[in-house]
């Protein structure tokens, strides 16, 4: 596999999984609405 592959592959679940921590607090915080 290209190196950039590898990258990718690695990088895009890091990137969901910081979006679901960050979204966790948010949605005790917020009301369902808003989001």
């Amino acid at each position: 596999m290209p190196i950039r592959d590898i990258f990718l592959a690695i990088l895009v679940p890091i990137i969901l999984g910081f979006g679901f921590v960050i979204a966790k607090p948010a949605m005790d915080q917020l009301p369902p609405i808003l989001l």
